[in-house]
């Protein structure tokens, strides 16, 4: 009986230690298999930052793309302030794409004169409109105009 006994107690701590060393080697086995994904994710996370970068700069290259070109506005009015009396000044110019706003501070009428001539000849706009005009005794005129470009 001791016998039987003793041989159910070493199949038993047998089966037991069988059982800890194959629990052992898939604990082993799931902690590599862990940190391979936690490094397979680390990668990803860089790959994906730097995806977000890339579309992030292709929008704004698209954004700036898409935004118009004044050049041709600016060529135009180079070409006006070529032409105004040296005693006017360029006090304000919004520039778009097709229409330019300036501002021009006139001291007395014969440069106002002059001004009107140079500006009425040109050819490069379709429309010139006079968007306000005003006088100030200290200052002399203040004109603005509205340029269409063709």
């Amino acid at each position: 009986m001791v016998t039987i006994g003793m041989a159910l107690f070493v199949i038993t701590a047998a089966a037991a230690a069988a059982y800890f060393v194959i629990n052992s080697i898939n604990l082993k086995d799931s902690i590599k298999n862990q940190n391979i994904l936690k490094e397979s994710i680390k990668s990803l996370e860089k790959t994906e930052q730097s995806l977000i970068l890339t579309v992030d700069r292709l929008s704004k290259v698209k954004e700036i793309n898409g935004k118009t070109s004044v050049l041709k506005e600016l060529e135009n009015l180079s070409s006006v302030l070529a032409t105004i009396p040296t005693q006017t000044t360029l006090t304000e110019a919004v520039l778009n794409r097709g229409t330019t706003d300036v501002t021009f501070m006139v001291e007395n009428s014969t440069d106002l004169t002059q001004l009107m001539a140079s500006i009425i000849v040109r050819t490069e706009y379709q429309r010139i409109d006079l968007l306000s005009f005003s006088f100030n005794p200290s200052l002399g005129y203040i004109i603005s105009l509205g340029f269409a470009s063709k």
